[in-house]
């Protein structure tokens, strides 16, 4: 029964990221393959130039001049755009994904793999916690406990038109999942 709800669950996952069609291609304008391509080139900066026209204004940074020439959710510094919301699913998935050849990956996609890995390695940490301390529980309470894990994470609000703020939160939950998992000596 806990394994049936676990599959539930990352179908579920599945199915909300996708909005309930196959995966699309992944965009070339994700913030995630544009960041794996600046890492794979050797820099931490995007490789997309700013326009030249933003450094014509008086003041670039000014969000009601520039909202024709800047790039959304980038820092420019320098002449150059950064991303701000973390590299780490790009170390752990987006990079080995593209060096492995399979191109880029679809952002919506990496957040379920992400989601769905993490799940996982909370349920396993969930289930090792009842064998310990709760003994004897009824396997429809473990079920249950399961669902209410993995509906009460961010995982439920995956949805299609995500583009990069929900890589780094899903890498955290498989990470720390892991981590912790690994720490108690829990194996999947």
């Amino acid at each position: 029964l806990f394994a049936v709800v676990a599959l539930f669950l990352i179908g579920f996952y599945f199915w909300t990221a996708s909005n309930g069609y196959p995966f699309r291609e992944a965009p070339r304008d994700g913030y995630y393959n544009m960041l794996t391509a600046a890492f794979l080139a050797g820099q931490l900066h995007l490789l997309e130039e700013p326009k030249p026209e933003m450094f014509e204004l008086s003041v670039p940074y000014e969000p009601g001049r520039n909202t024709w020439t800047r790039r959304h959710d980038a820092s420019l510094y320098h002449g150059r755009y950064y991303l701000y919301f973390g590299v780490v699913p790009v170390v752990v998935l987006f990079a080995p994904w593209r060096v492995l050849g399979l191109g880029d990956l679809p952002e919506s996609l990496a957040a379920v793999l992400f989601a769905g890995g993490g799940l996982l390695f909370w349920l396993a940490v969930l289930r090792r916690f009842f064998r310990d301390h709760l003994p004897g529980t009824p396997a429809w309470m473990e079920a249950g406990a399961a669902l209410v894990l993995g509906m009460a994470g961010m995982a439920v609000l995956l949805g299609d038109d995500i583009r990069h703020l929900e890589r780094t939160p899903t890498a955290a939950l498989l990470i720390l999942g892991a981590a912790f998992s690994w720490a108690i000596g829990t194996v999947l």
